[in-house]
């Protein structure tokens, strides 16, 4: 008899074994998914063609797309974060990002906190006033006086104050919001990147908004770690440069600027706006 309760009690445990592992098997897989190594990457989400939602409502653009393809050859998940740059700068160093787009210049100070990967865009900046103001600039000195919308910390902003020209801040907005605050005339200019300038201007014919012919600072942009981060910002440089080299980096640019290639160095010589005393 004792042997006969033994037994059963053998099944039991065995059935109540056999009845969990089938139950759990499920959630471990799924927990596995979630440990997997992650990239935390910080983007605008508002910036067309570089970070915005298509109409399918999925983040896409540029930057998204090129940092989308790094993290697969990477072979790591990617969680994408949408903040502005103020936010991303104070994010990577407090370890809550891995890394950013930020538009922050590759500068001897910008060096002291933060690593930067190899270039994936060169380009130069312009400006975009209304329809109506166009004949009023000459060059880009002529921002002197004006109110120039665009966000904190960014070169460009740095660039209207040293020639005069009062910021406007705004925390991650919409090309629409500041097209209607340029329209509305709460702000006159806005600086930015040229091929930036150039898809918006088109993408959005409702608002009577010019890009001007004036052309100044050449510039690269690169992705941006905290200090330090040596492993992920060497991974992701080996990345970039395959993808140069096989041509996916040309591939995306064409694809998000009217088929030019943001991704080859610049053959043409800007003038610079020293921003060297704008804190």
């Amino acid at each position: 008899m004792k042997k006969i309760i033994k037994s059963l009690r053998f099944c039991l445990v065995l059935l109540m074994f056999l009845v969990l592992t089938a139950c759990t098997s499920p959630a471990t897989k799924e927990d596995d998914k979630e440990n997997a190594k992650t990239i935390t990457y910080g983007t605008s989400g508002t910036l067309y063609p570089t970070s915005f939602y298509n109409d399918d409502d999925e983040l896409t653009g540029y930057e998204v797309e090129i940092m989308k393809e790094v993290a697969k050859r990477l072979d790591v998940e990617i969680k994408f974060v949408e903040m502005g740059v103020d936010g991303m700068l104070t994010s990577l160093k407090s370890g809550q990002l891995d890394i950013a787009s930020t538009g922050i210049d590759q500068t001897e100070e910008a060096e002291k906190d933060f690593s930067f990967t190899e270039p994936y865009k060169y380009s130069f900046s312009s400006m975009v006033v209304r329809s109506e103001d166009a004949d009023n600039y000459h060059s880009v000195t002529d921002v002197k006086g004006k109110k120039a919308g665009g966000a904190a910390s960014t070169s460009y902003t740095k660039t209207a104050e040293a020639l005069g020209a009062e910021p406007v801040i705004y925390d991650n907005a919409s090309v629409e919001e500041y097209f209607s605050e340029l329209v509305n005339k709460n702000i006159d200019v806005i600086m930015n990147d040229y091929y930036i300038q150039r898809e918006v201007v088109g993408f959005y014919p409702q608002f009577d908004v010019k890009q001007l012919d004036i052309y100044y600072n050449p510039d690269q942009t690169s992705f941006v770690l905290d200090k330090g981060n040596s492993e992920l910002i060497e991974k992701a440089n080996q990345a970039l440069d395959k993808m140069r080299e096989d041509g996916t980096l040309t591939k995306l640019s064409e694809q998000f600027y009217d088929g030019s290639d943001v991704s080859q160095p610049l053959t043409e010589d800007y003038p610079t706006v020293d921003t060297s005393k704008v804190e």
